[in-house]
């Protein structure tokens, strides 16, 4: 990690420096205050013990009793204070994190499993929050410690503090020297926790194939080998760490029996007191704690930098600038022009030519592969064309505008429900404004959805999902409550892709059929593998390898084009033996 990295944590710190500031000052004062006893003790055995002071000795305990009082309150304090900075810290941390997530492309997201985005931004912050909160406070705290005892070791005697510091080279070549391996296991550990995170995900997901196929012994062996991978990678963590510390704080133990070695020829020789010795040992042996935490924070520091580095992309991302100009006009017209797309080296979308007219209702049909799904991302704008143009009116480039004017035109329904785990109303209002119950009770009667609303004990406020307390839909109804959203937003653009995929095929006669009727100040285009949505479209556009492979009508085309009879073949046969036998 290079300085501008730090300097881009620093920044987090930057809004409580006050608090720091005094955070500091209490830690400096603590510092002072745990240096007292040591000292005491000498004067003790020097002077009043020597001297028959006994009023002196209770004095002083005395006055040793409030600095341990004053020690319990400033720990207190520091231990609020910087836990109280270090959540704060981290709080903003996510927020960034969230919030530059939410401004990542589209592609972004295909290309990364949601186990190794969560990790990121849940596991990792956590691993530096921990840092924080632990290690760096602890640290700091110790540092003063340090600095305090280095002056009482050397005021008490020069000679035997500079001897005392001839073990920490030795400390630090091992520290430094084993840390580079861990340095490694740790990043190795977090892309691995990412794996786990994914089959976590995967494996909930698809909780039904699991159990339909028996397959819970299967699945516990791959979670085993994935825990075993984790399991291997933290111990080797922990065997690499134990050794650096050990080896560190052999040489930091060495310390306090030289000194007293030493000190004692010292002291037999006159050169020093047995109350400076005594004192000396003491400074010494407290010299022990923070030096090994100054072992322990290095190995904690490398750990905290793996999750930094990781998180770091993420943190520093700054969206590509995207034009700011305002669609002023309404829509008229939507036209694809020389429309070309690739993605990973593949040509999907080779060239294009559509134009949508409003009033109209278009429905885009074509085998898997065909480029449909490609072309909705290029409808929504989550795909940004390679070449080609996607006009407004015939005029006006939708690239020149910013994607929030586009994005407030269009309202998209997708096959898989996008609905949250809350309250049917927060999920039908998501992302609108001033919508009335009548609006919402009007959108709900559309899609066939307000009588189970009714139904349901808290109405609009009943919470989905499959939780205790929450009302289970099925895949039909979800699609219909997303639907119903769609309908809410009163879009100039309606865009459906496989919305009425798992609707039954009566709701989905009066679903199409109050869309025809709202047709008239709106462009609807429908993609979908189903003949009833196909045929209730004024217009059909057969796509085949990413090209219009015949345009028109729904009987035009079944007269016309055989590819288009082929696709529908056996939905055409049923549907005319329907007829028939209605008839």
């Amino acid at each position: 990690m290079k300085w501008q990295d730090y300097k881009l944590f620093f920044s987090f710190l930057r809004p409580h420096l006050w608090k720091e500031a005094m955070l500091f000052l209490i830690m400096i004062a603590g510092t002072v205050a745990g240096l007292a006893s040591p000292y005491a003790l000498k004067l003790i055995i020097d002077d009043y013990i020597p001297a028959g002071n006994v009023r002196g000795i209770i004095g002083l305990l005395a006055g040793l009793t409030v600095v341990y009082g004053m020690r319990l309150l400033l720990g207190y304090w520091s231990d609020y204070l910087g836990t109280w900075i270090a959540n704060r810290v981290v709080h903003s941390m996510k927020l960034r994190l969230f919030s530059n997530l939410l401004q990542q492309p589209y592609a972004y997201f295909e290309a990364n499993n949601p186990g190794d985005i969560i990790q990121k931004v849940n596991h990792e912050v956590h691993k530096i929050q921990s840092f924080l909160v632990g290690s760096f406070l602890r640290i700091t705290n110790n540092v003063l410690l340090l600095v305090g005892l280095s002056f009482m070791l050397c005021l008490l005697h020069p000679g035997l503090f500079l001897l005392s510091l001839t073990v920490f080279p030795f400390s630090i070549f091992f520290n430094r020297y084993w840390n580079k391996e861990v340095k490694k296991v740790v990043e190795a550990s977090s892309v691995k926790e990412g794996e786990v995170y994914n089959y976590f995900i995967d494996s909930i997901r698809q909780f039904k194939l699991i159990k339909l196929h028996q397959a819970n012994s299967f699945e516990e062996k791959r979670l085993n080998n994935h825990l075993d991978n984790l399991f291997n990678l933290y111990q080797r963590a922990t065997v690499l760490s134990s050794l650096s510390r050990n080896l560190a704080m052999f040489f930091v133990a060495a310390g306090p029996l030289l000194i007293l070695g030493v000190g004692g020829y010292f002291t037999i020789q006159g050169a020093l007191t047995t109350g400076s010795l005594v004192a000396f040992i003491q400074y010494m042996n407290r010299l022990y704690a923070p030096a090994n935490d100054l072992v322990y924070f290095h190995v904690d520091f490398v750990k905290a930098k793996v999750s930094m580095q990781r998180i770091m992309p993420l943190l520093q991302y700054t969206p590509t600038p995207t034009p700011t100009g305002t669609l002023q006009v309404p829509i008229e017209s939507l036209v694809l022009k020389n429309i070309a797309f690739s993605h990973g080296g593949t040509t999907i979308i080779p060239h294009l030519d559509i134009t949508f007219e409003k009033g109209r209702s278009y429905a885009i049909a074509g085998w898997n592969g065909s480029g449909k799904s490609t072309l909705v991302k290029l409808l929504c704008q989550l795909y940004p064309p390679q070449s080609g143009e996607l006009l407004i009116n015939g005029q006006h480039n939708l690239l020149h505008f910013a994607p929030g004017e586009w994005f407030e035109r269009i309202a998209v329904v997708h096959q898989e429900p996008l609905l949250f785990n809350d309250s049917i109303r927060f999920n039908i209002l998501y992302g609108l404004h001033d919508v009335s119950e009548a609006d919402m009770r009007q959108a709900l009667q559309d899609t066939g959805m307000y009588a189970f609303v009714m139904e349901q004990p808290a109405g609009w406020d009943t919470k989905i999902g499959e939780g205790e307390g929450q009302v289970m839909l099925s895949g039909g109804q979800q699609q219909q409550l997303a639907l119903t959203r769609a309908l809410l937003k009163k879009s100039e653009v309606l865009i459906l892709d496989e919305a009425t995929s798992a609707v039954d095929a009566s709701r989905e006669a009066n679903i199409l059929s109050c869309l025809r009727k709202m047709q008239h100040d709106k462009i609807i285009i429908t993609i979908s593998h189903r003949l009833s949505a196909v045929m209730a479209m004024d217009e059909v556009l057969l796509l085949k390898n990413g090209q219009i492979a015949a345009q028109g009508s729904h009987e035009y085309l079944l007269s016309t084009n055989t590819d288009y009879m082929a696709l529908f073949g056996s939905q055409i046969i049923t549907h005319t033996n329907e007829k028939a036998r209605l008839l």
